[in-house]
């Protein structure tokens, strides 16, 4: 079909300078994982006057779990990974609070690896809206719990 034809030799830009796409799947790499990790959101839509998007979760799967090889570094088992959440401004979004699993300060949750996946369920959801437009999702895996 001529799709790949019109690919080929051409340079294929993602996201460059746009938003997330609500609830769209981003493929990441971890330093303890060789093949990447998959980081989904999951939304919701409510409708009304003005109609919000709602962040309710965040996922990571497709995590090598087994235990970090010395000579490689490979291996996330007992790691920590954090997500932080960018506006447009580049600026983290206060979006957990102390008494939820896994926040950190605020702007940050963190949990250790002991399986293939990781859920971060927010509560409240967070408004995605003017005031704020997700642009970037981080995650950093490291021995201890990062801020």
């Amino acid at each position: 079909f001529g799709a790949s034809t019109a690919l080929a030799g051409s340079t294929l830009d993602i996201n460059t300078n746009n938003l997330i796409e609500i609830s769209q799947g981003v493929a990441k790499t971890v330093q303890c994982d060789d093949d990447g990790v998959n980081i989904s959101l999951e939304t919701s839509f409510v409708p009304g006057t003005t109609g919000e998007f709602k962040l309710s979760k965040i996922k990571i799967t497709g995590i090598n779990n087994s235990a970090t090889n010395p000579t490689t570094g490979i291996g996330c088992f007992g790691k920590f990974f954090t997500v932080k959440l960018y506006d447009h401004d580049s600026e983290t979004s206060d979006f957990c609070f102390g008494t939820e699993e896994g926040c950190v300060d605020g702007n940050s949750v963190s949990k250790q690896v002991s399986g293939d996946s990781l859920t971060y369920t927010l509560t409240p959801t967070l408004v995605i809206d003017d005031k704020f437009t997700l642009t970037n999702v981080t995650i950093v895996s490291s021995n201890e719990i990062a801020a």
